[in-house]
């Protein structure tokens, strides 16, 4: 067996062993954010810290590398300075104000001016890097990011994207109108730059129907929220009158 060929069986049989020892999707998901881990290569914290390894290794004149080997180093906080694209994440969040700018810079060359505001369900796609919840439906292992159906179609189906254009197409014709260029939902949201900053070289996939693995919209969960909120507030009345 010649070198080279050799050389293409080890590589191909260690690929395969990497794949079959990947956990089915979703018992392998992760604990920590994406953004707040390795560029390239995402790893596991698994180092326990207690409160005052903490402040020994992360404080000025500490140890920077046993404080970034914390199993907490790379989990969603409060961020500081404050997101102003993602800012729905100000409160938990799973990036820092410098991935937020960059995310702002992208969002800002998709649209003119004038629609910037215009897709909020959109906006909140483009922050998927920043959402505290990414771990649920983001298979780092595979590069694979789930969709829940009902997001997908307020992101294509019940949106008019073609009333200003989207800035998808080449330097000569750079504005085109998506309804008519792309003819469904998964092939619009795999475009290069629909997916979120950080995210281009993940897979875009819309799962069969809603479940708790699967990005969902915002709204969803003001929605559920306020329907909490409603259910409350009769309790409290029907107690008042009894």
């Amino acid at each position: 067996m010649s070198r080279p060929t050799a050389f293409l069986l080890l590589t191909l049989t260690s690929t395969v062993y990497a794949a079959s020892h990947i956990g089915a999707w979703p018992t392998n998901t992760k604990k920590g954010c994406v953004l707040k881990n390795k560029r390239d290569n995402y790893a596991e914290l698994t180092k326990t810290c207690s409160d005052a390894d903490k402040l020994t290794y992360c404080s000025s004149g500490g140890d920077p590398a046993a404080c970034a080997a914390c199993e907490t180093y790379d989990a969603a906080a409060k961020p500081f300075p404050a997101l102003t694209q993602c800012y729905k994440f100000n409160q938990k969040a799973c990036c820092t104000s410098g991935h937020d700018a960059t995310i702002k810079d992208s969002y800002s060359g998709l649209l003119s001016n004038t629609c910037l505001r215009e897709f909020p369900n959109l906006e909140y796609f483009y922050c998927l890097g920043c959402s505290d919840a990414q771990a649920t439906f983001v298979d780092v292992d595979r590069k694979v990011v789930h969709v829940c159906p009902s997001f997908s179609k307020q992101l294509w189906d019940d949106v008019d994207y073609d009333r200003c254009g989207l800035n998808l197409g080449t330097n000569a014709w750079p504005f085109v109108l998506p309804r008519i260029e792309y003819p469904n939902s998964t092939i619009f949201l795999n475009h290069q730059k629909i997916k979120p900053p950080y995210f281009r070289d993940y897979d875009i996939v819309v799962d069969d129907k809603d479940n708790e693995n699967c990005f969902k919209s915002s709204m969803a969960s003001v929605r559920a929220s306020v329907s909490t909120i409603v259910v409350v507030l009769m309790g409290i009345m029907v107690s008042s009158l009894l």
